[in-house]
């Protein structure tokens, strides 16, 4: 299980049990003794009245009382005296005799102050450091989430004995790029831009930016407007194809058809008696045989207009109208040949069979090459069991910048290798973050120790690698 440095003040700290750097008598004191003592109330200090005090380097449990945690567990750290004198292993003991008895009662997560940082004078890097070897040396055989709660004069005070060269790497990478030219030599060699081509520029996106606003403007005003059902003209305008009119698609047709007066005109008129007489019947209703095809015909008389009958006058022309024009379609999306879109899914299972490696693929190839176990990996990359198993369990995991940077660590890769496992994830280390350039300097340097890096990063206020 992980464990985390964080600010925050200990007696607000919501876990099973939070750690108290106590004196000698258990009965209260100043800095966090003090606090933990008032935030519990009266009661805490009836319960330690009855421990009876407590040894350098060990600890002893009561319950909580007033406080949002379970119990509360007492440790005396040792006091600062040159180093000479056992301190270290002293404070060690501690750390180890607190974390055993979280573990005897069951307890998943502890928080713990910087013990014997305070008053006790044991110097604040010092005491990190041996707080975050023994937190470590514990966690790599239990499940358990571990907190190391500071107040910011602390972090600060670490921040101070940071190792120069870091600061100098940091300073080189990172911090030339961001700040202004702090003496004259700087600001005399930093280039200055041309006037005339940075009021052209200047011009060139105040133009673009007034012209963003208008066309941003016109949209607003367009998609206020309620749509409006097109117009036929606009619908045939806008169709690729005209429908043809039914005068275009008569012009068109090799052979003219008659118009209905041509028809009538072209058909002779015969009588009731004259068309009887064809077929074989006469209006009397005898039958008559049809004269033969060869046989000569009688000449009828002509007879003269009667005078009263008005001679019929022609019947007048009638202009053509024109058809109203067919329902315009939208063309027929011709259809995909089968062979076509069988053709294009080989083509794309042949691409899905050539895909990379994904990160869950490479991180468990490393582990086995590494010869350490899964558990053995994520602990020391400070990743939590739970989701250590969504990764193994899920191909296509795309974990966090801070999760692969991690694993990278824990496995002790080279620049080259941590950047191949972020490509894998997504992601890149860049000069322009000063998180990624606190870790190329980690990397760079051989320096895989994951809470020396936390230690770094919680200082300059970025995130820490791990759960």
């Amino acid at each position: 299980m992980p464990l985390h440095i964080i600010r925050n003040d200990i007696t607000h700290m919501e876990v099973d049990a939070i750690v108290n750097a106590a004196n000698a008598s258990l009965l209260g004191g100043g800095g966090v003794d003090g606090a933990i003592h008032a935030a519990a109330g009266p009661e805490l200090l009836e319960a330690c009245r009855a421990l009876g005090g407590c040894r350098v380097g060990q600890a002893k449990l009561t319950e909580a009382y007033r406080l949002p945690c379970r119990y509360v567990i007492h440790t005396v750290g040792p006091r600062w005296r040159g180093g000479m004198l056992g301190e270290r292993r002293q404070l060690a003991s501690c750390y180890r005799e607190a974390l055993a008895l979280a573990a005897e009662h069951s307890c998943e997560t502890v928080a713990f102050p910087l013990i014997s940082a305070g008053t006790y004078g044991y110097p604040k890097d010092k005491a990190m450091k041996v707080a975050l070897d023994t937190i470590g040396d514990f966690l790599e055989q239990h499940d358990m989430t571990v907190f190391l709660v500071l107040f910011g004069q602390e972090s600060t005070a670490l921040g101070r004995k940071l190792d120069a060269d870091i600061k100098e790497y940091i300073d080189e990478h990172y911090v030339s790029e961001h700040r202004p030219p702090s003496n004259r030599r700087e600001r005399e060699e930093t280039p200055v831009p041309d006037s005339a081509a940075f009021d052209a520029a200047l011009r060139d996106q105040r133009a673009w930016e007034s012209a963003a606003v208008s066309f941003r403007r016109e949209e607003e005003a367009q998609e206020s407007v309620p749509a409006q059902a097109p117009l036929w003209d606009e619908i045939t305008e806008s169709l690729p194809i005209q429908a043809p009119l039914w005068d275009e698609i008569t012009e068109s047709l090799p052979i003219q058809l008659p118009l209905e007066d041509e028809i009538t005109e072209s058909v002779p008129v015969q009588s009731p008696r004259e068309s009887a007489s064809d077929t074989g019947h006469s209006d009397t209703g005898a039958f008559s045989w049809p004269k033969a095809a060869g046989a000569p015909q009688a000449k009828k008389p002509e007879t003269a207009p009667r005078a009263d009958r008005p001679a019929t006058a022609p019947a007048p022309h009638r202009p053509r109208m024109s058809a109203r024009p067919p329902r315009p379609m939208a063309p027929a999306r011709p259809p995909v040949p089968h062979t076509a879109a069988k053709q294009e899914a080989i083509e794309l299972e042949h691409l899905f069979d050539e895909l990379d490696e994904s990160f869950q693929q490479m991180l468990l190839r490393k582990i086995d090459e590494s010869g350490m176990t899964d558990a053995q990996c994520y602990k020391k990359a400070n990743i939590d069991r739970k989701l250590f198993s969504k990764i193994r369990n899920d191909v296509q995991y795309k974990p966090k910048k801070t999760t692969a940077i991690a694993f990278a660590v824990a496995l002790e890769l080279d620049m080259d290798e941590t950047e191949e496992l972020l490509r894998k994830a997504g992601y890149a280390l860049s000069n322009s973050r000063k998180f990624d350039v606190i870790i190329a300097y980690f990397i760079e340097h051989r320096k895989y120790n994951i809470y020396e890096i936390n230690e770094t990063l919680f200082y300059y206020d970025q995130s820490l690698l791990g759960a």
